[in-house]
């Protein structure tokens, strides 16, 4: 199971943490001429345009960002239906077309990959992309990073959109039951991974 819990990473989704740690990097990007948005701790769409420019270049980002950008905002459909768009994440692993309530934050990663052509771990479980691909020593946007669980063995796993000396800033599925991104701590971060051969 990887639905994000437990007090460890419940600091990176409390509102007042967030919104300062994006704030500051909204205000870098603005600084660096790149980011034209308001100051207002919501790493959405325009932030993450000017993530890309600030990290990769206009023509560097890598195709399954570009793809995991345009699923921000997909989100569980509380009560007896499914979002189909979830499902369909599902079924990029062993999985298949399973219902959005169970945690999908690795079939979202996988359908990503799979979609930009990519190889993934066809697996549900968020522990499988530790050892997936090429280990980076650093972040990088586009890498792939997995987080502990709390009170398990489990993990969590999601997109690099960006980072700063202290946090990586997290594209990932199944954040409070949503497509978002939210700021992690560096130093919980369990994998930092890169596909096999570059584009």
């Amino acid at each position: 199971h990887s639905r994000v819990s437990g007090t460890r990473l419940r600091e990176c989704f409390t509102k007042p943490c967030n919104m300062s740690v994006i704030s500051d990097y909204q205000k870098k990007l603005k600084k660096a001429g790149l980011y034209h948005g308001e100051i207002d701790g919501d790493f959405g769409p325009l932030t993450l345009l000017a993530a890309q420019e600030f990290h990769c270049g206009p023509n560097k980002v890598p195709r399954w960002m570009l793809i995991a950008g345009q699923e921000l905002g997909v989100s569980e459909i509380y009560g007896g239906r499914d979002n189909p768009r979830i499902v369909m994440y599902h079924g990029s692993t062993s999985l298949g077309g399973s219902p959005d309530e169970v945690a999908w934050c690795s079939s979202f990663v996988n359908w990503c990959m799979e979609t930009a052509g990519r190889t993934g771990t066809n697996s549900a479980a968020a522990r499988s992309w530790d050892s997936w691909g090429t280990r980076m020593r650093a972040p990088l946007f586009g890498a792939v990073h997995t987080v502990p669980r709390t009170g398990g063995s489990g993990r969590h796993v999601f997109f690099n959109a960006g980072y700063t000396d202290t946090h990586v800033f997290g594209l990932g599925g199944n954040q409070s039951d949503k497509v978002n991104i939210v700021p992690y701590r560096r130093a919980i971060l369990t994998a930092t991974r890169w596909p096999f051969t570059q584009v």
